[in-house]
């Protein structure tokens, strides 16, 4: 993390980009052939359980995971399984992040492997001391509820371990490109989102520009944050430039109106213009964007490309700020330490109380009684009966007058 110069200007930090599962993948594939000399001297990385996908991929390094728990299958949805492969190579992962200063991490949340192995990988990176960023994206609607709550527990665990993630609901990429648009075209977008935010923070640090910014500012500003990422790009032409390009960036669905950058405690502002770009040109673009983050620390920084003559693009990266949804069930599992094959176990459920014991009532006091009756008088049956004023002398007194004797 020297930050040295090198002779074609560009400073000496090292930039590594982990795609994980197939979505991630997908995303380091286009960055390897999608011709983004931009990016150019960014190393690729795909990781994955199925080892089919890792080998239909060209000018990638791959990093196949888990080959005694898939058996270079893919994960199958499940993110214990995702999980367990990441671990089992979690010391080919820290080799993979060694001396590396910003590592970038593209996944799709909701399946197996990118959802599992993510917080592993993130986890292996930051133990070499590099600042993790990691772009997600979050499934559509329409792919079930299971999936998405998978997906959110995904996150909290991911956030747990990367400094900042920014998450892309897939349901507002329609916002981007139209609820007619392709599934291709969709995934494109959310690709496009990616390669925007890498392209931002390594322009910033990678190369020569009006305003340069060095590593330590960038991790004052977004390390450590475990929080919402929040991401939005803008870009202008012309003699308004900084202006189109602020009302762009400001209108992304994915920065909510500038509302989410109220809640930011740091904003990183990217710009990139041609030679023409001027200083004016930069205070325009930044003074709104710090007004809406009237809270946040804000850094910039300016690069000069010639390939954008007449041209301005801005882009925001912000973290820190409070979730912007509720975190659903109970608080992630971490992934354990290398070696310790993780158990998924239920929360607790809390024993139910044991019923209550009828309460006994409280017997009346009473005076229990002999049970003698009325005898015959035997061989005196026929006599004449012994009567004294009106009583009958022959039948017992206790029973002449009605008294119970107690046993």
């Amino acid at each position: 993390m020297s930050g040295e110069k090198k002779s074609d200007g560009t400073r000496k930090y090292r930039f590594k980009i982990f795609g994980v599962g197939g979505a991630g993948g997908n995303i380091v594939q286009r960055l390897a052939g999608g011709g983004e000399p931009v990016l150019a001297g960014i190393e690729l990385l795909a990781v994955n359980t199925d080892a089919q996908a890792l080998e239909s991929l060209s000018g990638v390094e791959t990093l196949p995971i888990g080959s005694a728990v898939t058996h270079g299958l893919s994960a199958g949805g499940d993110v214990e399984v995702g999980m367990r492969a990441a671990q089992q190579d979690f010391d080919r992962l820290t080799a993979a992040g060694q001396g590396v200063d910003v590592v970038f991490l593209a996944a799709g949340l909701g399946g197996g492997t990118g959802t599992g192995a993510a917080p592993v990988v993130a986890r292996a990176a930051k133990e070499q001391g590099a600042l993790v960023l990691a772009f997600v994206a979050l499934p559509f609607t329409f792919e079930g509820d299971r999936r998405r709550q998978q997906a959110l527990v995904g996150l909290d665990q991911l956030k747990a371990q990367a400094d900042a993630v920014i998450a892309i609901p897939n349901d507002k990429l329609f916002r981007l490109v139209g609820e007619n648009a392709s599934v291709v075209e969709a995934f494109r977008q959310c690709d496009e989102i990616v390669i925007s935010g890498v392209r931002a923070v390594w322009q910033l640090l990678a190369r020569k520009g009006l305003i340069n910014l060095d590593f330590g500012d960038l991790r004052a500003t977004l390390g450590a944050k475990h929080s919402d990422g929040i991401f939005s790009h803008g870009t202008g032409r012309g003699a308004d430039k900084a202006k189109e390009a602020v009302k762009a960036l400001l209108e992304h669905p994915l920065l909510e109106g500038g509302e989410a950058l109220a809640k930011a405690d740091g904003v990183l502002v990217s710009i990139l213009g041609g030679p023409d770009l001027t200083l004016a040109d930069v205070q325009r673009t930044v003074e709104p964007i710090s007004k809406h983050a009237s809270r946040a620390q804000v850094i910039m920084g300016a690069a000069i490309d010639e390939a954008y003559r007449e041209q301005l693009a801005v882009t925001v990266i912000a973290a820190g700020g409070a979730s912007r949804r509720p975190v659903a069930a109970a608080r992630p599992v971490l992934p354990p330490r290398p070696g310790v094959i993780p158990v998924v176990r239920p929360a607790p459920v809390a024993a139910a109380a044991p019923p209550a014991e009828p309460k006994k009532e409280l017997a009346q006091p009473k005076q229990e009684t002999l049970g003698l009756e009325n005898v015959t008088k035997g061989r005196f049956e026929k006599g004449e009966p012994t009567v004294y004023d009106g009583e009958n002398l022959d039948i017992p007194t206790f029973l002449r007058q009605g008294v119970r004797l107690s046993r």
